[in-house]
C-alpha cells in the first residue's frame, strides 16, 4: 500500500490493525467480549471495504484478506485478561497510532482518522440496545470521540 510505504513495519501494522482496536475497544466497553460482537467487527470490516470511497479501503481489504476474525484473536491474545486491562491497551496503542498518523500524507491521515470514527460509531450502534434505541451506553459515548489519536 503506497501510503504506507514509508512506516517501518511495525508502524505499517499499527495503522492497519488501527480500525480492529477500534472495535475492540467499543465492543467491550460494557466490560465483555462475546463472539457476536466478533462476528458483528467482521462484517463492518467487510463493508468498509467497498464503502470506503479513497485509499482507506486498502487497509480494509488487507485486513479481510488475513482473516478478520485471526486478526481479532491475534490482538486480543497479546493482552491483558481483564476489560481494565485490555482497555488501557487499546488506549495506549491507540495513541500510537495517532502519532504514527502524523508521518502520513495529511490526506490520508484525516481520511483514515474519519475512518476510524466512523467504525466506532458502527460498532458502538450495533452492540447494544434494543432495536437501535438505547445502543451507546456511557462508556462507549465517552470513548467515540476516540480521545487518545490526536485529529490530524
Amino acid at each position: 500500500m503506497y501510503q504506507l510505504r514509508n512506516l517501518t513495519e511495525s508502524d505499517r501494522e499499527a495503522i492497519i490493525r488501527g480500525p480492529i482496536r477500534v472495535a475492540l475497544l467499543i465492543a467491550g466497553a460494557d466490560g465483555e467480549y462475546t463472539e457476536t460482537e466478533a462476528e458483528r467487527i467482521r462484517k463492518i470490516i467487510h463493508v468498509k471495504t467497498y464503502s470506503e470511497k479513497n485509499d482507506v479501503h486498502e487497509i480494509y481489504e488487507i485486513l479481510e484478506q488475513r482473516n478478520t476474525l485471526d486478526e481479532v484473536n491475534a490482538i486480543l491474545s497479546g493482552m491483558p485478561a481483564t476489560w481494565e486491562g485490555r482497555s488501557n491497551q487499546l488506549k495506549e496503542d491507540l495513541a500510537l497510532v495517532g502519532r504514527i498518523m502524523k508521518k502520513l500524507d495529511h490526506v490520508f491521515a484525516v481520511q483514515y482518522y474519519t475512518s476510524l470514527k466512523s467504525v466506532a460509531v458502527n460498532i458502538a450502534n450495533a452492540t447494544g440496545g434494543i432495536f437501535g434505541i438505547g445502543a451507546i451506553g456511557e462508556t462507549e459515548s465517552e470513548l467515540l470521540t476516540l480521545p487518545m489519536i490526536e485529529k490530524p
